[in-house]
């Protein structure tokens, strides 16, 4: 990457990283290689100024893939807090083909409300080869607020090679 990195792109790369290791770490002891080569990591945020989403798929080296999502939406602190102390998982994530259907969940990891970032929450899991399929992908993520509606936000395009 050249030139400066916008500071909400550092951030949700950031969450990433943090991310990227827990599954790592938690998945097989074996995938702490990964952690030391990054370059083979594949990830594309939008880079939106009101809201920022980043889709990341990393091999594991035992033949599945880590795949990440983050988000950061551009809300007031103080409507992030009431989006996350609704009833109810405010978020739900899933990863599509260039055809829209649906491959797999993504459940969420982490959520917070912070005066930099607004809402922020991050998804992660694990998939086998066949979920991916060498497809071309994106990250579909849906928010359910109750007071203002329901809101949809969509990552750039992932292809493989992950």
């Amino acid at each position: 990457m050249s030139g400066e990195t916008p500071v909400a792109i550092r951030q949700v790369i950031r969450r990433s990283i943090l991310r990227r290791i827990l599954i790592v770490g938690a998945a097989t002891v074996s995938m702490v290689g990964v952690v030391a080569g990054p370059a083979s990591a594949s990830q594309t945020c939008s880079g939106l100024v009101a809201s920022n989403v980043c889709l990341g798929i990393w091999p594991l080296g035992n033949g599945n893939y880590a795949v990440h999502v983050g988000i950061d939406d551009r809300v007031s602190r103080s409507d992030a807090q009431a989006i996350i102390d609704q009833p109810g998982d405010p978020f739900y994530v899933v990863v599509v083909d260039d055809s829209g259907n649906p491959l797999f969940i993504v459940p969420e990891t982490d959520i917070g409300a912070s005066a930099e970032s607004g809402l922020s929450a991050d998804f992660d899991t694990v998939v086998v080869p066949g979920q991916l399929g060498g497809r071309t992908v994106r990250a579909r993520v849906r928010l359910d607020d109750r007071r203002a509606g329901t809101r949809f936000f969509t990552s750039p395009r992932l292809s493989s090679p992950y």
